[in-house]
C-alpha cells in the first residue's frame, strides 16, 4: 500500500470512527437526563416533513430522551408515514423513546365505550402499549371550547370513560390545558370544576405553561392548590408586556421557583413545546440547555 492509499484509507476509517463516536455520544447525552426532559414533536413539524429521521437525530444529539407524539389515530392515519412502533424503533437507535402521545379527538362521543366511535381510542391505546409508553393526553376538550355547565358535566363523564379504558390497558390518562379552559361558568372556573370532579387516581392534567400567563394565571397557585395533579408540564414561556409566546427563560414564567418545587409538585416529566417561529431545532437546543441547569433534571 503506497503512502497516498494509506492516507486515504486512514481518513475513511477516522471519519467512520468519528461518526460512530458522535452517534454514541448522542445516545449517551440523550440518556443522561434520565428521561426527565422530553420534547413534544409538534415543535418540529416543518423539519420532520422535510427530513423525518434527520430531524429526530438532531433532537437526540441535543440530549432529549423522551418524545411525545400527537394525532394519527384515526383509521388509516400514520405519524409522518410511520406507526408509533416504527417511530419508537427509529428513535431508540438515537437513545430516545416514545414516552406518550397526545390524542387529538375533538368530537363528543357516546357514553358507551363499546361503540365504533371509540375505535380511534382503542387504536391509540394499542399503539401506545406497543412501545411501552406511559400516557395518553387528551389534547383539547371535546368540542374544543367549553361554554356551558352541561358541557363541563359531559367532559367529566367523558374523562371517566376514557380514563377507565386507559386504566384497563395499563395507560395513564391526562388532559392538556388551553387558555380558553379558564373560562368561568356558573361562578366556577372550568379547570377547577374538572379538577374537583375527576378522580385524581385516574385523571391527571398537563399544563401548557404559557397559556396560564396569557390568562393572568400564576401556575404556582394551581400547583399548590392541587398537589400532584400536574405530573406533566408543557414547557413554554410568555411575555406579558408584548403578549407573545417566547423562548423559555425570556418571558415572565418563573421557572427557577417552579423547578425548585418540582419534586414536591410531583413533576415526572418536563416536555418542551416550541411555539415560536424561526429555527425550531435551535429553539429546542436553547430550551434543553436552559432546563438542564436545574437540579431536578439531573443532567
Amino acid at each position: 500500500m503506497n503512502r497516498r492509499h494509506f492516507i486515504q484509507k486512514s481518513a475513511i476509517l477516522l471519519a467512520a470512527g468519528s461518526m460512530a463516536g458522535q452517534e454514541m455520544f448522542a445516545a449517551a447525552s440523550a440518556k443522561a437526563n434520565k428521561g426527565r426532559i422530553g420534547l413534544q414533536l409538534w415543535s418540529i413539524r416543518p423539519e420532520m416533513t422535510k427530513d423525518f429521521t434527520g430531524s429526530l437525530k438532531q433532537i437526540g444529539e441535543i440530549g432529549y430522551s423522551g418524545i411525545e407524539t400527537f394525532g394519527h389515530f384515526k383509521e388509516g392515519e400514520k405519524f409522518f408515514g410511520h406507526t408509533t412502533k416504527e417511530v419508537d424503533t427509529i428513535v431508540k437507535d438515537m437513545g430516545m423513546s416514545v414516552c406518550g402521545t397526545m390524542y387529538q379527538g375533538e368530537e363528543f362521543l357516546p357514553e358507551n365505550v363499546n361503540t365504533p366511535e371509540w375505535d380511534s381510542w382503542r387504536r391509540c391505546i394499542a399503539e401506545v402499549n406497543s412501545v411501552g409508553a406511559k400516557w395518553i393526553v387528551q389534547a383539547s376538550a371535546p368540542g374544543i371550547y367549553i361554554k356551558t355547565m352541561d358541557q363541563l358535566k359531559y367532559i367529566v363523564t367523558y374523562f371517566k370513560l376514557a380514563s377507565d379504558l386507559c386504566k384497563k390497558n395499563g395507560i395513564k390518562f391526562g388532559f392538556h390545558t388551553h387558555e380558553h379552559n379558564f373560562i368561568v361558568i356558573d361562578g366556577i372556573c372550568a379547570i377547577d370544576y374538572l379538577l374537583q370532579n375527576t378522580n385524581p387516581k385516574q385523571v391527571f392534567f398537563q399544563f401548557d405553561m404559557c397559556n396560564l400567563l396569557s390568562e393572568g394565571v400564576d401556575p404556582m397557585d394551581y400547583l399548590l392548590k392541587y398537589p400532584r395533579r400536574f405530573p406533566l408540564w408543557h414547557a413554554t414561556d410568555y411575555d406579558v408586556e408584548t403578549k407573545q409566546i417566547v423562548e423559555v427563560g425570556k418571558g415572565n414564567m418563573n421557572y427557577p421557583a417552579l423547578m425548585e418545587k418540582a419534586k414536591s409538585f410531583g413533576l415526572e416529566q418536563l416536555t418542551v413545546e416550541i411555539h415560536t417561529r424561526g429555527d425550531h431545532i435551535a429553539s429546542c437546543k436553547h430550551a434543553f440547555d436552559y432546563f438542564k441547569q436545574f437540579k431536578w433534571t439531573k443532567v
